[in-house]
């Protein structure tokens, strides 16, 4: 059975600077008109267009745009400026200033967040940029995590005890019924122990917590006239605050039977219960997850001689072979989702240097393997094929366990990437034994890997590692989760491209989703930009009294460093009598991922304020327990701010310096969103991490051989009041 594809709604937002005044006596009167397009459809369609800002060249427009984003499928987009000249609503009666033409994935793999130059419609370079901001649309997404016992049910069965099994009723506004939910049936039994289920949270209450509810207790019956046993009210808030209860089922029938005799039918009780957020790998790559596709190409003989017309690595200028094609549409994809666009690619089946290799790459530099973007695939993958000699056989666990190897490491290091494994062969594996055994002992990585089989040969046997029907094992070991996806090429010939990337990619959502729970990983917190964080500091307000509100940080925007680079100050203080306020942060460095400084404030008054908790789209802030000292912990960026207490009021700042750093704002009390401790850094992304080392003087800034000083503006230590 095929995983579900990722498919969500996202909200755009946008925005234009610096555009053309393309108005005599006043300035540019801009809106924007939407454009979507799959690569199926020959014509662009219209979804809609801002409201028009008047006489404003760097406008933001209020009017969102609602999108099914497909992780699959690539989704174009257009976006076309234009100065208002008059109530039209015909576009050729208004001054064009400009298009974008981008993809909803361009956008998402970079964290809903670019900005990009506005051209004319003939790809010149026009004036003006256009920025766009994405965010994933939540709905209910949280899932309630429940198990029932029952004891002492109602005997149903004439000749055996009853078969018990459950039910969820919604109750509608209309006093209408809906089943939700049935749990299984277990056998001959009055005190069942059901399994533990997942139920989500929209299907069963509409995102209601306290929708009333209706828990129904029946016996089966293979006739499919089941009998009622008994049933009680409830909601799934009160059923969270019923851990262990005992909690009457009540059959009315009976009761009016019975009379004062009746007690009940049997009791249930919610041996566990929780609502936890059900996240999306949409979450994980707003949070910094990345993609990484590596790349694996069979040269075995039976593709024939590249050489020959009907050869599967024949190269004819005018259309594409099926390698080519695979590589194209899936690497269109996935390259959006890697922030350095650099993907190893590896042969295996042809002899190298006059022997043959198993898995070797396609740059004949074992100390380089990467190439850059799908464009550098096709490029080392035309050039193999001048230099290769097909032979054979055909072997996956050489390529597959080098794979898996360099996921392990990345895992030790840190790295936050999930890997897709593209294979491209044209016959039948000839190590299918030592191949399961790499699959199984991959199969609890963050890994996915997927066969694409080109030509007329028998693939009956990738069935086997595809694994829809029974979980691949190896010798009594098996796998603990499906991460191969096995597609035929042949299927999609001559449709469209994208068809065969629609395919190929549909089981990867599902699998990033599968690893991530079964590491136990969170998504980490959504990184916010310097320019962001007085949207942060606006949020910061986190307790009254008596004595007033204490004040949330201030963003003082940039200020020019004796470097010439740009200096992000944060301030936060805290005062008011009895009240007090708390706001953090952590400044990175996004080139090396090293941590320049921290920044807090704030001080405990003699009186407790009331407790509030104020969050914008990407921040949270609580007060923590006044007169106390204690740790004030950030799980993302990876470092505690340290501890403040007494009475008064404090402030602190810090600088740092160079282009873009980020600053990650603590949620105080909240549990960790990842792994990592206090005191932990969190692994940088690959490019940022090269780019680090590229920049020495950023390095050596961020290494702590160059300290903070009037002459070395670069980094300002943290200086607060209220904390250390």
């Amino acid at each position: 059975m095929a995983a579900p594809s990722l498919s969500t709604q996202v909200e755009l937002y946008l925005g234009c600077r610096g555009l053309p005044n393309l108005d005599r006596f006043s300035k540019t009167d801009p809106f924007v008109v939407v454009f979507t397009k799959t690569p199926r459809d020959t014509r662009w369609e219209e979804i809609g267009r801002t409201e028009v800002v008047n006489d404003d060249l760097n406008p933001n427009f209020t009017t969102q745009f609602l999108l099914e984003y497909r992780f699959e499928e690539v989704q174009e987009l257009r976006f076309d400026v234009y100065d208002r000249d008059s109530s039209s609503s015909r576009l050729e009666d208004h001054d064009f200033a400009g298009t974008v033409d981008t993809t909803l994935a361009h956008v998402m793999g970079r964290r809903g967040r670019v900005s990009l130059p506005l051209q004319h419609r003939d790809g010149r370079a026009y004036k003006g940029t256009l920025e766009i901001r994405a965010e994933e649309v939540h709905g209910c997404n949280d899932v309630l995590q429940i198990q029932f016992v029952c004891r002492g049910l109602d005997k149903k069965d004439f000749f055996g005890k009853s078969d018990p099994f459950l039910r969820f009723v919604r109750i509608r506004e209309d006093g209408a019924d809906v089943l939700v939910w049935e749990s299984e049936v277990i056998k001959k039994t009055l005190n069942p122990t059901f399994s533990l289920a997942e139920i989500g949270v929209q299907t069963l209450c509409n995102g209601d917590l306290d929708r009333v509810l209706r828990l129904e207790c029946w016996d089966w019956n293979k006739s499919g006239r089941h009998d009622f046993i008994g049933s009680t009210t409830t909601s799934v808030r009160q059923l969270t605050t019923e851990v262990g209860a005992e909690i009457p089922l009540i059959n009315e029938a009976r009761r009016r039977k019975k009379g004062k005799k009746y007690r009940h039918s049997g009791v249930i009780i919610p041996a566990q219960c929780t609502v936890v957020r059900n996240f999306s790998m949409l979450d994980y790559i707003m949070g910094g997850y990345e993609i990484n596709l590596v790349v694996g190409i069979d040269f075995t003989a039976s593709n024939g001689a590249p050489s020959t017309p009907g050869s599967l690595h024949h190269l004819n200028p005018m259309v594409p072979n099926a390698y080519q094609s695979a590589i194209a549409s899936v690497g269109a994809i996935l390259e959006e989702y890697d922030s350095d666009k650099r993907f190893p690619v590896y042969g295996f089946g042809g002899q190298v240097g006059g022997r043959v290799d198993h898995c070797f790459p396609l740059t004949f530099d074992r100390e380089h393997e990467e190439v850059d973007g799908v464009g550098g695939i096709l490029d080392v993958y035309r050039n193999a094929l001048e230099c290769i000699s097909l032979s054979g056989p055909t072997l996956f666990a050489p390529l597959i366990g080098k794979v898996a190897n360099s996921v392990r490491e990345g895992l030790r290091t840190g790295e936050r990437v999930y890997t897709v494994l593209l294979i491209i062969t044209d016959g039948v594996i000839n190590d299918m034994d030592a191949t399961i055994a790499q699959v199984v002992g991959a199969s609890t990585l963050p890994l996915s890997i997927i066969i694409v089989g080109v030509g007329n040969a028998d693939f009956s046997a990738m069935e086997e590692l595809d694994a829809d029907d029974a979980p691949l094992q190896h010798r009594g070991v098996v796998a603990s989760r499906d991460i191969v996806q096995f597609i035929p090429h042949n299927e999609f010939r001559g449709a469209h491209p994208s068809l065969l990337a629609k395919h190929v990619l549909a089981e990867v959502p599902g699998q990033f989703m599968s690893a991530m729970k079964a590491m136990g990983v969170m998504p980490p917190a959504p990184v916010v930009h310097a320019s962001q964080l007085s949207a942060a500091a606006a949020s910061a307000v986190a307790a009254t009294d008596t004595g007033g509100a204490g004040k949330g940080g201030e963003y003082v925007p940039e200020a020019e460093s004796k470097r010439g680079g740009s200096v992000r100050v944060a301030a936060g203080s805290g005062s008011g009598g009895g009240g007090s306020a708390r706001f953090g942060a952590v400044v990175m460095h996004e080139q090396s991922s090293r941590l320049l400084g921290s920044v807090g404030a704030g001080s405990d008054g003699k009186r407790r304020g009331a407790p509030r908790r104020q969050a914008s789209s990407r921040v949270a802030v609580r007060q923590s327990a006044p007169g106390s000292t204690r740790q004030l912990p950030v799980y993302t960026g990876a470092a505690a701010l340290g501890s403040g207490s007494g009475s008064g009021s404090g402030s602190g700042s810090v600088a740092a310096a160079d282009a873009y750093p980020s600053v990650y704002p603590s949620a105080y009390g909240a549990p960790p969103p990842t792994a990592l401790q206090a005191g932990q850094l969190a692994a940088p992304p690959r490019a940022l991490r090269r780019r680090a080392i590229e920049h020495d003087a950023v390095s050596r800034q961020c290494s702590g051989e160059v300290n903070a000083s009037e002459d070395q503006p670069g980094i300002a230590k943290g200086k607060s009041g209220g904390c250390e």
